[in-house]
């Protein structure tokens, strides 16, 4: 998990994890984080001690780089996984109605039952920017590529990509051989380009398994830069 100067929604993002029998879905855990305050890291650690797993943060020195693209190319080099690794930033609410293994059993079967499906994701995607799959469990976003409409960055149904960082499920080799993420505006967007053109896609489920609550809270803008 990726975070920033952003506490209070780590810990709902984390309290929710910790009421959905997160037991038994992942071995270890590791959070990135991005410049958090002495005190913070302390609450933090208080706050995973609620996940009852191996836990470990990260934590850049105050004399390090800012910026997401870091955090997540940290995130690259750690993964230790030989198949499949959950990745999750820090400003979302699980449904604690629901248990997350099942979630984590529907992700890793699609990936197992499909080669070519990179991730699947535990967000549901609305509106136009979907369209049924025939396998009917989930559902595709079907945007082509198009980097050259310029509303991509501001509608998700213009992201050309599909590759995301919202709460996944990811397969750990369609992330081999991509390099790191580059440290440019919208990282996200140009590794997500090579990922596709690797032949990878993202399929997202057709019911939600938790919902955005970071809307107005950038960490980006927290720390002085734009991605």
């Amino acid at each position: 998990m990726t975070t920033s100067k952003r506490l209070g929604l780590f810990e709902r993002t984390v309290q929710s994890l910790s009421l959905i029998n997160f037991q038994g879905c992942i071995d270890r855990c590791c959070i990135i984080d991005d410049h958090s305050s002495p005190g913070d890291l302390q609450k933090m650690a208080e706050i995973l001690s609620r996940l009852n797993v191996p836990t470990t943060i990260i934590s850049s020195p105050n004399d390090g780089p800012r910026r997401h693209v870091h955090a997540m190319n940290i995130w690259l080099e750690l993964i230790s996984a030989e198949e499949f690794v959950f990745h999750c930033e820090d400003d979302w609410e699980f449904d604690t109605k629901r248990t997350l293994l099942p979630m984590f059993r529907w992700g890793i079967g699609v990936l197992r039952d499909h080669e070519w499906i990179g991730q699947a994701c535990f967000r549901k995607i609305e509106h136009r920017t979907t369209s049924p799959n025939p396998y009917e469990e989930f559902w595709v976003r079907t945007v082509a590529n198009c980097p050259e409409d310029p509303n991509w960055a501001s509608h998700p149904g213009h992201w050309p990509s599909r590759f995301t960082l919202t709460p996944t499920v990811t397969r750990v080799a369609s992330l081999k051989g991509l390099g790191s993420f580059e440290e440019v505006d919208h990282f996200e967007k140009v590794f997500g380009l090579k990922w596709v053109e690797a032949g990878w896609t993202t399929v997202y489920h057709n019911s939600a398994w938790c919902r955005h609550i970071g809307e107005g809270q950038s960490a980006y803008q927290i720390n002085g830069s734009i991605h």
